[in-house]
């Protein structure tokens, strides 16, 4: 049981940590000032973020602060931003390949070099 308590405890500093990153994003974002400061909170029981109710007056503002911050990340990057996969159907992901050329460098009296560093 001891085991489990010092287990909770870490999750909870972890969590921690991560939710006071949240919180800066989210102030940097502008949505704080919408939500209010404790929209994020960590649910000590479970060691989860949890997510407040956005106030139903508050909605519009919320969505608008999101749409305008899409708009902007869109325009920075002139690239659409892609809708997520909700499930199924496959997807399609193109990456192009690296291509990196080693060449051996022959040393100063002509001998291919060993690799060490002298």
């Amino acid at each position: 049981q001891a085991a489990e308590i010092v287990d909770h405890s870490y999750a909870l500093m972890r969590r921690g940590r991560v939710l006071r990153r949240l919180g800066n994003a989210l102030r940097r974002c502008g949505l704080t000032a919408i939500t209010g400061g404790s929209w994020a909170y960590l649910d000590e029981n479970d060691a989860e973020i949890r997510f407040a109710p956005v106030p139903a007056h508050r909605l519009p503002m919320f969505i608008d602060q999101l749409e305008d911050l899409a708009a902007l990340i869109a325009a920075q990057s002139n690239a659409r931003v892609p809708a997520p996969v909700t499930g199924g159907g496959t997807v399609n992901i193109h990456i192009d390949q690296l291509q990196i050329e080693f060449h051996f460098q022959p040393t100063g009296d002509g001998r291919p070099s060993t690799g060490q560093v002298a």
